[in-house]
């Protein structure tokens, strides 16, 4: 708050009392490197202490140099960056879900403690392995060119596959990824990619059974000779078998995934009224 000429002169002792603290401590020749914190008000600053002996010709000190500078900004960034770690350490830890951090080429730098529970392997087993090594032989084709897109576009992205466990069995993950760049998108290259995973085999198991089920009853369909459909709570027609599909066309003009709204001259709704009571 003073004019550097005002301070010309005058002791240590008076300008920073705990600056002079630190050197009444130090041989006079010593070269140190320190932080002093000093507090104005409620605010915080950081100063680098960087104090060297001058000598003369007969290597004996006369004074010492002294250059500070005030890093009260990058300490508070640094203090923030920790903060924030600290919080995604903490949600890695608690998180179900698989989160790992990639470099460019798929090895892993960092994996989550649900690792173990899902997969089998402790972490630090993956670290600097590949995941494509771990990836079924069937989906790696289809991963590496999830990867190259990953890379290239910076949105999240999001891939199913067969993942191999420690005891050598494959279970369905599901993968969120997105590419961390250097320095910004336009100011740096691709950094690491940070993906979350989770087991998705029973559900798949569940979508297969449903799948395979739709099958069946579309073979049973077929080799009936009526007309057979069916309408969601809209009206459209959801599934209909070859001969219904030819009815639809003649007499409705519609087929599958379209509303239905008549049949002939009449409409739907007549279908579905019941006739009064003795009427066949």
């Amino acid at each position: 708050d003073h004019k550097p000429s005002e301070k010309i002169e005058d002791s240590v002792e008076n300008i920073w009392p705990g600056l002079w603290e630190m050197l009444a401590n130090l041989p006079s020749d010593a070269e140190i490197t320190n932080e002093v914190i000093v507090y104005r008000g409620m605010e915080e600053y950081t100063y680098d202490v960087r104090i060297s002996p001058v000598r003369d010709w007969s290597d004996q000190v006369l004074s010492r140099l002294m250059v500070i500078r005030d890093i009260s900004v990058r300490k508070r960034a640094e203090a923030r960056v920790l903060e924030s770690e600290e919080r995604y350490r903490l949600l890695a830890k608690i998180s179900t879900d698989i989160i790992t951090r990639h470099d460019p080429h798929g090895k892993f730098l960092y994996i989550s403690p649900a690792c173990l529970a899902t997969l089998g392997y402790n972490p630090e087993e993956l670290v600097g392995e590949s995941l494509f090594d771990y990836i079924h032989p069937d989906d790696r084709e289809q991963a590496l060119k999830a990867h190259v897109r990953i890379l290239c576009e910076p949105r999240t992205h999001t891939l199913s596959c067969r993942f191999r466990r420690k005891d050598g069995e494959y279970i369905w993950v599901e993968t969120s990824s997105r590419t961390i760049y250097a320095a910004g998108r336009d100011g740096g290259g691709p950094n690491e990619i940070v993906a979350v995973s989770r087991d998705i085999t029973e559900r798949k198991f569940a979508e297969d059974a449903l799948l395979s089920e739709r099958e069946r009853l579309l073979v049973t369909l077929e080799s009936i000779g009526d007309g057979v459909l069916a309408l969601d709570a809209e009206g459209c027609v959801v599934l209909a078998n070859t001969k219904a599909e030819e009815h639809l066309a003649a007499l409705a003009d519609v087929c599958v995934g379209e509303e239905l709204t008549r049949l002939g001259s009449r409409s739907l709704e007549s279908f579905l009224v019941p006739p009064p009571r003795g009427e066949a």
